[in-house]
């Protein structure tokens, strides 16, 4: 088979594009913290045991502090609705339903978005 100038060319480029993904990833990989870090760190923050946000229960201190965790999952570490609803032993579209709720909260109400900011801050691995 014989293969052109160009051709040769844009190989090359792709194999560049490929090298340069693969790195990134990598960088990714390891910015990526467990979910189970993520609710320890978040059950320290909010001064209760992390046995308690991981109940059922419908307690709004412990759905809001939910509502906080799935946020930070999601938005800030990249993990996908089923991984947290797997965690949480739900069904991944309660998870969906209260990321939109809380991101909705987080644009209508200025408190809301004050603590979240705090939440962040103290998130900081």
């Amino acid at each position: 088979m014989i293969v052109t100038e160009n051709q040769y060319h844009r190989i090359k480029k792709i194999q560049e594009d490929i090298n340069l993904l693969l790195t990134e990833l990598e960088f990714i990989k390891k910015d990526v913290i467990s979910i189970d870090e993520v609710v320890t760190q978040s059950a320290n923050y909010f001064k209760i045991d992390k046995s308690e946000i991981l109940k059922n229960s419908r307690k709004k201190k412990l759905v809001e502090i939910r509502r906080f965790i799935y946020t930070y999952l999601r938005d800030v570490n990249g993990n996908t609705y089923q991984s947290i609803a797997s965690y949480f032993s739900r069904h991944h579209a309660s998870i969906i339903h209260s990321y939109n709720n809380f991101r909705d909260d987080l644009t209508n109400y200025v408190d809301v978005k004050q603590e979240y900011n705090q939440y962040l801050q103290q998130m900081e691995f």
